[in-house]
């Protein structure tokens, strides 16, 4: 089966360093206005200057890693594993040996349905569409910036053994808000959760000893 080859959108790339580089123009705008101020003693230009700092230092450096993470594919799907370059913050690339399944927000009951096994997918594209679980039987899922698919680990404690420091801090924060340390990134890609889900789970069919069942455990 060849690979899967996802790139990330140029025109959301480029947007998303536009505003990495407003901020960090005001950072420095705030740097040079406080600093006269700070340097006579005075409380709101060190304000200023701090604040100044940590935008150059937060946007600076996300621009830069918005900037690597486009110099490849944002994800790869191969004999390998998958490599995922959607954010700074994930595993970046987990073996098949690790890959239990997939989660896109919906609970043990839609996983029952079918709606993440390979036969559910099939089910769903000969009927010309996606099956998506009703209001009841969803559980909450991250919006926006975070849309994506998780991949579900077959040990829950491999992906926190492959980060450190302030990722790992990073990712621990957004794994509270339902974004998890495999998640998939769709914001920046030319795809839904829902279609990359699909993709998803023929490859892992595709490469794995057997399909990963309907009734399989999902852990988050």
């Amino acid at each position: 089966m060849a690979p899967l080859v996802i790139w990330h959108r140029p025109w959301s790339v480029l947007g998303r360093l536009v505003g990495a580089a407003a901020f960090v123009v005001a950072g420095i705008v705030m740097v040079s206005t406080g600093l006269p101020q700070a340097q006579e003693g005075g409380l709101e230009g060190m304000f200023y200057v701090l604040v100044g700092l940590a935008s150059l230092v937060f946007f600076g450096g996300g621009g830069l890693g918005i900037a690597w993470l486009a110099c490849g594919p944002a994800l790869r799907v191969d004999d390998s594993g998958i490599t995922n370059r959607t954010s700074l913050v994930c595993v970046q690339h987990v073996p098949w040996e690790q890959v239990a399944g997939f989660w896109t927000g919906q609970d043990e009951a839609a996983a029952a349905r079918g709606v993440q096994s390979a036969e559910g997918v099939q089910a769903c594209e000969e009927e010309g569409r996606l099956e998506r679980p009703p209001a009841s039987a969803q559980a909450p899922a991250a919006s926006g910036l975070l849309d994506g698919v998780e991949i579900v680990f077959v040990d829950p404690r491999w992906p926190w053994s492959r980060m450190r420091g302030l990722r790992a801090l990073v990712a621990r924060t957004n794994a509270s808000m339902g974004s998890g340390p495999g998640r998939i990134l769709t914001a920046t890609l030319d795809t839904t959760p829902e279609e990359l889900l699909a993709q998803l789970v023929r490859q892992h069919s595709a490469r794995r000893a057997g399909p990963w069942s309907p009734g399989a455990p999902i852990s988050r």
